[in-house]
């Protein structure tokens, strides 16, 4: 559709405009859920409605599993057509994705890994091997959350099921992975795999079925595989990469040769990580998210060692890492082709220390960046931090979550007009605190941004006075 609801609807409201939507996101507050005792989908029973334009589905509830099962069981009913779903609940794969032949991007962002090896063949066998996108973010087994509806649960099953997952010969062998690999073939349409385990628990039996998986995507561009349970000495994910890679150069056709972005586990080592670089023929994204192994040394050596990625890389996250503000800058000095950089804070007393221009003031589109000011000469330190913002021309999306800059058109003299250079900017988003950006907009600041950034559509985080309408504000990015 068109248009974006985003107030409550009834059963008829929906109803009346099914025939036309073509994407639709679900969300479910948890504490209506438990509200209603777990009978959440006899309110909203989206199984009795036709979806015949349906392509996309994102239902995201953080409890409440039965209503997921109700939901997705029946998934068919809905569309044959469904392209893209995403979930928060892997109790939706029951259905082993059966009635979904259209289906090319599953994403589920609350994914159990408690999972047999056995039932992890069966769904890519089933489903997952004729994706294009897969990703399974999730918990293991001592940070799994037991659902209200789980409550039954019998603590010996859990421990079977330990048991069963440690019988890595038996469940996890390796003559009969490799006979399903040569039944199927590899998956030569999957072009982004994400399996992201927050978990901390030893199993070399998860280590080696998700192994199995990664060998079986030749094509795959993006691969975010973030091994962050504890693993044996002997089990290297990233040497396993490089030795693809440098492996897939001699087949026909090349395997593991469109691989452009990585991102690498919470522990990694950086000899490894940088054979790896190396080996990789393009790099246009380097992902550090919680990474606290990327520091100072690791980003000098990867310089000089792969000076190449210099102008091919895109995107960087770092943000949650720790990671100094020193290396921080320099890497915005360092890689002109940059567009996309997520990082933590930098102080003025950084930008002081190194006044060198960004090398991506004319490619960035996208900044994650807090300021903190450490100067008493506030006014000064504002000027400067938002006159190195006012280089970046292409600028599309601004993001200061815990900034101390004030933005507004207050005397003295207000900090706003420093962004009029801006005029590429489509999303604003301010500190999560009030008192970490000082300031409220009223109806004169709210001209001022529409007159002087004419494509701005989204403020997440303002303050507005009082003065200020609903009709008059601006409204959030969507999720």
């Amino acid at each position: 559709m068109g248009r974006h609801f985003r107030q409550p609807m009834t059963e008829d409201f929906i109803r009346q405009h099914a025939p036309l939507v073509e994407r639709l996101s679900i969300r479910v507050d948890p504490q209506h859920y438990q509200q209603v005792n777990g009978n959440l989908h006899e309110e909203l029973c989206l199984r009795t409605i036709d979806f015949p334009k349906l392509t996309s589905l994102d239902i995201g509830i953080q409890k409440g599993v039965a209503y997921l099962d109700s939901q997705t069981r029946d998934m068919a009913y809905l569309t044959s057509e469904l392209f893209r779903l995403m979930l928060e609940s892997s109790s939706a794969l029951n259905n082993g994705g059966q009635g979904l032949p259209m289906l090319q991007v599953l994403k589920i962002t609350d994914f159990h890994f408690k999972f047999l090896p056995r039932d992890w063949m069966t769904l890519w066998e089933t489903l997952w091997s004729r994706l294009q996108v897969l990703s399974l973010i999730g918990l293991w087994w001592e940070e799994y959350q037991v659902f209200p509806e789980e409550d039954n649960m019998d603590d010996s099953d859990d421990e079977n099921m330990m048991t069963q997952w440690n019988r890595q010969d038996e469940l996890c062998d390796p003559e009969k992975m490799e006979d399903l690999a040569k039944r199927l073939g590899p998956s030569l349409t999957m072009r982004e795999l994400t399996l992201v385990n927050r978990g901390s628990q030893e199993n070399s039996a998860l280590y080696a079925i998700q192994k199995w998986m990664v060998e079986q995507c030749p094509n795959v561009v993006r691969l975010e595989w973030s091994v962050t349970w504890r693993i044996r000495s002997d089990e290297k994910p990233l040497a396993m990469m490089r030795d693809l890679i440098v492996s897939g150069r001699q087949e026909d056709p090349p395997q593991f040769q469109k691989l452009e972005t990585l991102a690498l586990p919470a522990k990694f080592n950086e000899d490894e990580f940088l054979d790896l670089a190396k080996a990789m023929p393009r790099m246009t994204e380097l992902n550090f998210f919680g990474t606290r192994h990327f520091d100072g040394s690791a980003w000098l050596l990867f310089k000089i060692a792969t000076p190449h990625h210099l102008n091919t890389i895109r995107v960087v996250d770092v943000s949650w890492s720790g990671l100094n503000a020193m290396v921080m800058l320099d890497i915005l000095c360092s890689l002109p082709r940059l567009e996309d950089f997520r990082g933590d804070y930098v102080a003025d007393r950084d930008l002081q220390n190194d006044p060198r221009p960004w090398a991506c003031r004319k490619t960035l589109k996208r900044l994650s960046l807090d300021f903190n000011i450490t100067s008493q000469r506030r006014l000064l330190a504002q000027r400067m931090i938002l006159g190195r913002l006012a280089e970046l021309e292409q600028l599309e999306d601004l993001i200061v979550s815990d900034s101390h800059l004030r933005l507004d058109l207050s005397k003295p003299k207000g900090m706003l007009e420093s962004l009029k250079a801006l005029k590429n900017l489509k999303r604003l988003s301010l500190g999560t605190r009030r008192e970490h950006f000082n300031c409220d907009w009223g109806l004169a600041e709210i001209a001022w941004v529409r007159e002087n950034c004419p494509k701005l559509k989204y403020v997440d985080r303002v303050h507005y006075k009082e003065e200020v309408g609903e009709e008059d504000r601006f409204p959030p990015a969507p999720q």
